[in-house]
Parts: C-alpha cells; structure tokens; sequence
C-alpha cells in the first residue's frame, strides 16, 4: 500500500475536470461564483487560515499510534 498516494487520493478535494463538471452541473462558471451563493457573507473569512504544516498519513500514524 503507498500510504501516501492513497491518502491523497481518499481525501485532496476535487480534480480540475471534476470541479469543472460540477460548476456546470449546478451553472456556475468558477468556484468564487458559487461560494458567494451558498456562502452567507457574514461566516466567510477574509484571509487565510493560520495553520501548522500537515502531517504525511505514515507520520500521523506513527503519532497516533505513540499516544495510544
């Protein structure tokens, strides 16, 4: 198993092709347009998110399992 494809295959969003297919399916034509118009204005944040670098699925497996 290679942990780390797999992984990014399970869980990393959409693919371009996919995410132009669905902004078509629901008649948007980028995914701004939708998030306006499902997004209220008032939760939407206006900057980036300040998190701590992500682990790789092998080295949070190797965390997880240490705590347990």
């Amino acid at each position: 198993m290679n942990y780390s494809n797999d992984f990014i295959n399970r869980h990393i969003g959409v693919n371009t092709k996919n995410a132009k297919e669905m902004l078509d399916y629901l008649g948007f034509n980028e995914i701004s347009e939708l998030i306006k118009q499902t997004i209220p204005q008032n939760i939407r944040l206006e900057k980036d998110l300040s998190l701590p670098n992500g682990l790789s699925e092998p080295r949070y497996l190797e965390l997880i399992k240490n705590l347990g």
